[in-house]
């Protein structure tokens, strides 16, 4: 293994773009190329998309090794979303062979030490995901396009269920749906209503929907703590583009006029025109603030 790493590391540091590399090996006691179909990976970080850099899967010494290429900002999303248990779990518990500016170190320190502030980032991210397919659902059914919103509250559920993985503290399994049968019974058996009821497919989409309009309203509040408090960290209005600019908020920004539209409704936060000289004379500016500050 010696040898193999060392021929690793000198192949790729000849790259600029490099910035890292991580290997993860399959444990002995797991099966190996049966699921995955390789016995080891190699994480190769790098700066950019530069197409140098490909995925490719090699045999060295008769172990079938995937060399995978992830831009370190795809990097950043999956630790913050945790939507890919794998890549997680590869990179946490993989080990380090390349680390040229210290990011993964960091990456892997900010998991643990940071865990209560990554958790409010989740939450906000995967409700934000449950609130958008849940009104992509509601205008479906609106339009009698039933299919579609069959779709679309198959992936509000998917959200759903993440998101009390996270509010329990746990990584999603792969068989996220047996894992929610022990977990919360509650959604496992909303999603079989509607995939396995032999009601008609839109009253089976009506049903979901009502929970997930509970949900939604249930939930908002404590999931969206992340947001109300940046907008409660200051007395002044925060711009939209304050907010999208906020490093913190980066992974919600195509759903945060939507989430700040309904903690306005909700009376969570407050909207405010503003006259900013940039824009013309006849348009103010709409910007937020805590609905707590007076």
């Amino acid at each position: 293994m010696e040898q193999t790493r060392d021929y690793l590391i000198s192949r790729f540091k000849a790259y600029p773009v490099c910035i890292g590399l991580v290997f993860w090996e399959h444990p002995k006691s797991q099966s190996t190329t049966a699921i995955n179909g390789f016995d080891s990976i190699l994480l190769v970080i790098k700066e950019d998309n530069d197409s140098a850099l490909a995925t490719e899967l090699v045999m060295i010494n008769g172990k079938r090794i995937l060399i995978r290429s992830v831009v370190w900002a795809s990097i950043q999303h999956q630790l913050l979303t945790g939507e890919n248990r794998d890549f997680i779990q590869w990179l946490v518990q993989g080990e380090i062979w390349l680390d040229a500016e210290g990011f993964i170190h960091n990456a892997q320190k900010q998991l643990t030490i940071n865990a209560d502030c990554l958790k409010e980032r989740r939450l906000l991210s995967r409700f934000s995901g449950f609130l958008s397919e849940y009104l992509l659902a509601k205008h479906h059914l609106g339009e009698h396009h039933i299919l579609d919103a069959h779709a679309h509250v198959v992936h509000a559920l998917h959200h759903w269920a993440h998101l009390i993985l996270i509010e329990e503290g746990l990584t999603a399994d792969d068989a996220l749906w047996v894992q929610l049968r022990r977990v919360h019974p509650g959604i496992y058996k909303l999603y079989e209503e509607l995939t396995a009821s032999p009601e008609s497919l839109q009253l089976r989409v009506e049903l979901v929907m009502l929970a997930c309009e509970f949900s939604v309203m249930n939930k908002m509040k404590s999931c969206c703590a992340l947001l109300l408090d940046i907008l409660a960290s200051k007395n002044e209005p925060w711009s939209l583009q304050e907010l999208y600019a906020h490093e913190a908020l980066l992974h919600i920004d195509a759903d945060l006029p939507l989430i700040l539209q309904k903690l306005v409704k909700r009376s969570f936060i407050k909207e405010v025109c503003i006259i900013n000289p940039s824009l013309d004379a006849e348009a103010l500016e709409l910007c937020y603030q805590s609905a707590n500050i007076m």
